[in-house]
């Protein structure tokens, strides 16, 4: 969520500067992250499968058992489809040809992660990318389909981040009910 929020600002204020009549920048702009990076998503359901196959019936909350079940049926299954396999959603691919027209590489690297997890399992590395440049201002700002493909970004993007957030609200739901049951279960 943290990337896509980070590709959503740079994209934004591409966009908004591409239809404004400034020439230059009135705040700081990461081109690269106005691109974007492709990103594939992978969560762990072992410990849901094996509730599944061994100890759902220590649930004593059928809404609570129902509940785990439609997050891993459908939540889980829509982000993983939404981010590895719905090309709709990679817009990275769309705009790399505008990218590549109107942008060249400067020389400065720049590190886009600065995502910072405890978790082990999770997998960061630091992505390293050349700064851009923006070089035809005037010709990148006439070509509507690189503002209608900017746009179309903004939008999946948009949806990925909400549903993320829905998705993170209903995980912290599901864990106060959770932590009610084991209480429940210790008694």
């Amino acid at each position: 969520m943290n990337y896509h929020k980070k590709f959503f600002t740079a994209e934004k204020k591409l966009l908004n500067f591409l239809q404004s009549d400034g020439e230059q920048l009135s705040e700081s702009l990461d081109f690269s992250n106005a691109l974007g990076t492709p990103l594939i998503i992978a969560l762990h359901k072992s410990t849901f499968q094996n509730l599944q196959n061994n100890n759902i019936g220590i649930l004593s909350n059928n809404k609570l058992r129902k509940d785990i079940s439609r997050f891993y049926d459908f939540f889980h299954y829509a982000l993983v489809t939404m981010e590895n396999q719905y090309p709709a959603y990679q817009t990275y691919t769309d705009k790399k040809p505008f990218f590549q027209k109107y942008f060249k590489v400067s020389g400065e690297n720049l590190t886009i992660t600065n995502i910072d997890t405890n978790n082990e399992e999770y997998f960061n590395p630091d992505f390293v990318k050349q700064s851009m440049e923006l070089t035809n201002i005037k010709s990148a700002r006439e070509d509507e389909g690189f503002n209608i493909e900017l746009n179309e970004s903004l939008f999946f993007r948009n949806v990925k981040i909400g549903f993320y957030e829905d998705m993170l609200n209903r995980i912290r739901e599901l864990n106060e009910v959770i932590e009610i049951e084991l209480k429940n279960l210790q008694n």
